[in-house]
């Protein structure tokens, strides 16, 4: 949280907010400098300073940096973030998309040769899920030769 001390200045900007990590002598800014193209500022730790347009964005990349020197993993607004002795459940259920996927390619074609919808619709979905958890580095063992 910010401390109750006076303000400060992160250059010409005024610190609106601060940060002491616990422990360590590090600190982390909020600054903003209305008037300027770009009125926010963060600064702190062992990155250099950034400047922005837009507060979102600043209170963002301060979160960031805090949350960062506690060894704590921020994930994108709106993420679910999974412990890793829990992503064998997600990879369980990828296999099993993975394997459906690869039975309903090996089925015979519908009475016009086509794949079925239902085929159709699993691949698609199992691609997708597929491509998003190895995205995100959960299941790259599952789906090593996948294409994202």
């Amino acid at each position: 949280m910010a401390s109750p001390e006076s303000p400060g200045t992160y250059g010409d900007y005024t610190i609106i907010e601060r940060y002491r990590v616990p422990e360590a002598d590090t600190q982390f800014v909020l600054a903003q400098a209305p008037g300027r193209t770009q009125p926010w500022a963060v600064g702190g730790g062992s990155r250099q300073g950034r400047y922005f347009e837009d507060e979102q964005r600043a209170r963002t990349e301060y979160a960031d940096r805090i949350a960062d020197s506690l060894g704590l993993v921020v994930g994108p607004p709106g993420a679910v973030m999974i412990p890793a002795d829990e992503r064998h459940l997600l990879t369980r259920r990828a296999t099993a998309y993975r394997d459906a996927a690869r039975a309903f390619e090996q089925s015979e074609p519908g009475p016009d040769g086509d794949e079925s919808e239902t085929a159709v619709a699993l691949r698609d979905a199992a691609d997708a899920l597929a491509g998003q958890l190895q995205h995100l580095g959960i299941i790259a063992a599952v789906f090593e030769s996948w294409e994202i």
